[in-house]
C-alpha cells in the first residue's frame, strides 16, 4: 500500500526534524523512547484505519473503532490517520503534514490511482 510507505517516510522525517529543532512542544517525541513511541502510535493508527475498512486483520483497538461509511476509501483513511496522529505528536510541524496530505495523491478524499509524491 503506497499510502503507508508514503506516511512512513513523512513520520521518519518528522522524527528527524523534531530532533534537529528540539522544539519543546514536541518533547514527548524526542529521544529514543519518544521516537519509538511516536512511530508506534502513527503506525498503529494507520494499521487500524486500513484493517478497519478492509477487514484484512484484527484491529489493534478491537471493537472500539468507529463505524466507517460504506464508501470509505482505505488510502484516504490511512492518510487521515497518519496526518492526525502526526499533528498531535509533532504540533510544531502541523503545516508540513497538511502540505504532505495535499501531496499524497488523494483527489476529493479518494486515492486517484497514482503514486503519492515522495516526501
Amino acid at each position: 500500500m503506497d499510502q503507508i510507505l508514503y506516511w512512513n517516510e513523512v513520520a521518519l522525517e518528522a522524527n528527524r526534524v523534531t530532533h534537529t529543532t528540539g522544539d519543546v512542544t514536541e518533547a514527548q517525541s524526542q529521544g529514543p523512547v519518544g521516537s519509538a513511541r511516536a512511530l508506534a502510535i502513527v503506525h498503529l493508527a494507520m494499521h487500524d484505519a486500513y484493517v478497519g475498512l478492509t477487514g484484512a486483520y484484527e484491529p489493534w483497538l478491537g471493537d472500539r473503532l468507529p463505524e466507517a461509511p460504506a464508501d470509505a476509501d482505505p488510502d484516504s483513511a490511512v492518510a487521515a490517520a497518519a496526518r492526525t496522529t502526526l499533528a498531535v505528536l509533532h504540533p510544531a510541524q502541523r503545516a508540513s503534514f497538511e502540505a504532505r496530505h495535499l501531496a499524497a495523491g488523494l483527489v476529493a478524499g479518494k486515492h486517484d490511482g497514482s503514486s503519492p509524491v515522495t516526501p
